[in-house]
């Protein structure tokens, strides 16, 4: 489901939801296909375990990839239920 915030000054402000089984999913796709450019002592390389990484560097390491993988598709049809004219890159904010 969208929610039109506001739309004044050609700005469209509208949440959407992504489910946490798709986000997972998404952040499974992102280790198994980067997990070849970890190194860290103590494993071969491209075996370290999706576990020690996240105790490493915080589960956020796979967000950023993740949400590129998600993004798009409910995006669009947000801008197509609007019915929005998309004249630029959306800026976006996650909670």
């Amino acid at each position: 489901m969208t929610e039109l915030k506001s739309h004044e000054n050609n700005i469209a402000k509208f949440e959407f939801n992504v489910s946490y089984d798709d986000f997972k999913k998404a952040t499974d796709t992102v280790y198994k296909r980067n997990k070849k450019r970890y190194r860290i002592d103590g494993f071969r390389p491209g075996h370290v375990p999706r576990r020690v990484l996240e105790k490493m560097y915080g589960p956020e390491i796979f967000y950023d990839d993740a949400i590129q993988i998600v993004f798009p598709e409910p995006y669009e049809k947000a801008v197509e239920e609007l019915g929005l004219e998309v004249i630029d890159q959306p800026s976006v904010d996650l909670d």
